[in-house]
C-alpha cells in the first residue's frame, strides 16, 4: 500500500487526531504556531466535502470557505465598513455549517462502517462546537449576545462555553442573558444530544445489517 492510498484511506482519522491535538495544545501555543496550525485546520476542514465527494461544487465550496477565512481571520478587514465585515462573518459561519451538514449527511447515508467513517463522525461532533463558537463570536461582536457575570467573553471563553453547551454540562459559570444567546445555546445542546443519538444508532444499524448479511451468506 503506497503513501497516497494510505492518506486517502485514513484522511479523516488524520484530521480527527490533528483537530484534537489543536484543541488540547492551543492554549499553550505561540501566536505564530497557533496561526499556522489554525490555517492547516481550516484547509483540511474546508476540503472535507471535496474529499467525501470530489466535484466542481464541493471544490468551489472549499475555495469560498478558505477565501472567507483569509479575509476575516488571517487578514482582518480593518479598513472595511462594519456592515461589510459583519456580512462576511455571517456568510462565513453559514458556509461553515453547510460543510458540517455535508459531513453529517455523509455519516448517515454511508452504507458501510469503516474506521475512517467513525473518525469523520467524531470529527463532526467537535466541529459543531467550533461552529457555534464562531456564531457566538460574530453575534457578540454585533451586540446580539451578552453574557453574565462578564458582559463580553474572550475567544477562549466562548470556545469553552460552546463545548459546555454542546455536551450539556451546564456548569453555569457563563450564562447568556439575551434571548438570542439563550436560543442559540438551546439549539446547540439539542444538536449535541441528537448527533450522539443518531451517530450511535446509525453505527448499530449498519453493524446489525452487516452481521445479518453475513449470516445470510452462511
Amino acid at each position: 500500500m503506497n503513501m497516497k492510498h494510505r492518506l486517502q484511506k485514513n484522511k479523516f482519522k488524520i484530521f480527527f487526531l490533528f483537530l484534537i491535538t489543536f484543541l488540547i495544545v492551543e492554549p499553550l501555543e505561540t501566536p505564530i504556531i497557533d496561526a499556522t496550525l489554525g490555517f492547516i485546520l481550516i484547509l483540511a476542514f474546508s476540503f472535507s466535502p471535496y474529499f467525501i465527494s470530489p466535484g466542481k461544487g464541493t471544490f468551489a465550496l472549499a475555495l469560498s470557505a478558505i477565501f472567507l477565512c483569509i479575509c476575516i481571520d488571517i487578514f482582518p478587514l480593518n479598513c472595511a465598513p462594519d456592515i461589510v465585515r459583519s456580512a462576511l462573518q455571517v456568510i462565513g459561519v453559514l458556509i461553515y455549517f453547510v460543510i458540517i451538514s455535508y459531513i453529517f449527511w455523509y455519516t448517515i447515508s454511508s452504507e458501510v462502517v469503516s474506521t475512517d467513517l467513525i473518525f469523520l463522525s467524531l470529527t463532526g461532533y467537535f466541529l459543531i462546537g467550533i461552529g457555534f463558537y464562531l456564531a457566538y463570536d460574530v453575534l457578540q461582536d454585533l451586540g446580539l449576545i451578552v453574557f453574565k457575570p462578564k458582559l463580553i467573553l474572550s475567544k477562549d471563553e466562548l470556545l469553552y462555553f460552546s463545548y459546555t453547551a454542546l455536551a450539556t454540562l451546564g456548569f453555569g459559570d457563563f450564562v447568556p442573558v439575551t434571548d438570542m444567546g439563550r436560543r442559540l445555546a438551546n439549539v446547540e445542546s439539542c444538536l449535541g444530544v441528537l448527533y450522539v443519538a443518531v451517530f450511535i444508532g446509525r453505527l448499530i444499524g449498519l453493524h446489525a445489517g452487516t452481521r445479518k448479511k453475513g449470516s445470510g451468506k452462511d
